[in-house]
């Protein structure tokens, strides 16, 4: 074989066309390929959509009520109030309950509640704030197929209500000063000096609060509902339920959330807190201070 033929020859072996002449082609014709790419277009083939690995379950709701409507309660407010009703809830409730009517609806009796009387003198003892559970539901364990934690969920209810209550007394537009020589007499206003017991603060609370938890498709599976009554009339100071609404809803997303997940099961819950209507109650303006008895007549 002379140079020039095998130059030839490797020329023709190296070149493009050779090399891909001797491959056979992957895909016989363009039907192929899109057959492959689209497997739709093969023939008797049908597509099923394949579940996501993860679903997601319908997130639940915590609710909180919280009435317009007001009730005196003098200077139980703040701490005091939480605390007392935290604990007479702890007491008539039973946590190894499930149904209706876990806790006692029996009312208690706080007397401790400072008020003015008809003469416009403070007293406290004759009229009082009383408390009860008026309606509540826990649900079985297994009730739904859900895995409820009752015992975590009433008590996640309890502390919400109690803290609920608490939140009226520190805003000031549900807080009045009351001048106790507004309403007096004149000569019983002797026995009534200037000094610092002349001018009290004194607040309302809402009527009730009423917690739930629904579930994804919005049906309730657990509530309870706390009403408190004063005895003697409430017609001073003014309740304002959508000043509060919001501390009232980051109180339930801040501190409840993580016991109220554990017990709908581990399902995700957001919170919400409503009023039962959106005007303030009350007729003396809270503004009335010290010196502006009459507003209190």
């Amino acid at each position: 074989m002379t140079t020039s033929s095998i130059t030839s020859s490797l020329e023709s072996l190296l070149s493009p066309t050779a090399i891909f002449s001797t491959i056979p082609p992957a895909w016989p014709n363009s039907s192929s390929i899109s057959a492959a790419t689209n497997p739709g277009l093969v023939p008797g083939t049908t597509l099923i959509a394949s579940p996501s690995p993860f679903p997601s379950s319908p997130s639940y709701t915590f609710f909180i009520e919280i009435s317009n409507q007001r009730q005196h309660i003098g200077r139980w407010y703040g701490r005091y109030i939480s605390s007392d009703i935290n604990k007479l809830l702890k007491n008539r409730c039973d946590d190894d309950k499930i149904g209706a009517n876990t806790c006692k609806t029996s009312k208690e009796k706080f007397d401790n509640i400072e008020y003015s009387n008809q003469a416009g003198i403070v007293e406290k003892g004759i009229q009082f704030v009383e408390v009860s559970v008026e309606s509540d539901y826990i649900p079985g364990k297994h009730e739904g197929g859900v895995g409820y934690n009752g015992k975590s969920l009433q008590n996640a209810f309890i502390s919400q209500i109690a803290y609920t209550f608490q939140l009226s007394g520190e805003d000031e537009k549900n807080c009045y000063r009351f001048d106790r020589r507004s309403t007096m007499c004149t000569f019983c206003k002797i026995c009534i000096p200037d000094g610092r017991d002349r001018v009290i603060r004194w607040c309302n609370a809402p009527e009730y609060v009423r917690v739930s938890v629904k579930n994804g498709e919005g049906k309730e599976v657990a509530h309870m509902k706390v009403v408190l009554k004063f005895t003697g009339t409430t017609d001073k100071g003014k309740f304002d339920c959508m000043a509060m609404k919001e501390s009232v809803e980051r109180s339930a997303r801040d501190d409840r959330m993580k016991e109220v997940k554990e017990a709908v099961g581990g399902k995700e819950v957001k919170a919400r807190a409503t009023c039962s209507g959106d005007e303030v109650t009350g007729n003396c303006p809270n503004e009335c201070l010290y010196k502006l008895g009459p507003c209190f007549k």
